[in-house]
């Protein structure tokens, strides 16, 4: 395997992670907003209007800090890209049926990061879940 490729895919499973830290910090920093903007989205919404998703929508924030501290930190890296291809795809779709386009595309842009970093996992080399084998921990 090429150098420049396994460094360019670790700097872009780094930075899609730190990224994804930020993002769910600054939603965390001003939560009442972020419910207030959640309110706000569950009006508009015609196709994904469920209360289900409506009482757990303030979990979004967490889950996205989740995924980006296992995907910076190179843990279940597989997985962790596969759970965030579902829920960026699904944000970005709920965020289409709200009518926020702009809020909309930086989710489809993340999508599309998880699903390149998903495609090219081969070079998957130096995380923490490429030497460490669920066998070896038995």
């Amino acid at each position: 395997m090429s150098t420049i490729k396994i460094n360019m895919f670790t700097i872009a499973r780094v930075f899609t992670g730190v990224y994804l830290v930020f993002h769910s910090f600054l939603r965390t920093v001003d939560f009442n907003g972020f419910l207030n903007k959640v309110d706000v989205y569950f009006e508009n919404v015609t196709v994904f209007n469920f209360k289900i998703l409506y009482y757990t929508a303030p979990l979004v924030p967490f889950e996205e800090f989740a995924l980006g501290i296992l995907l910076a930190l190179g843990l279940y890296t597989r997985l962790v890209l596969k759970i965030g291809v579902v829920l960026l795809a699904y944000l970005s779709l709920f965020l289409v049926d709200a009518g926020i386009y702009s809020e909309a595309i930086c989710h489809l842009i993340m999508t599309v990061a998880f699903m390149t970093l998903y495609m090219f996992r081969a070079y998957n080399v130096r995380s923490m879940d490429y030497e460490i084998r669920s066998h070896s921990l038995l």
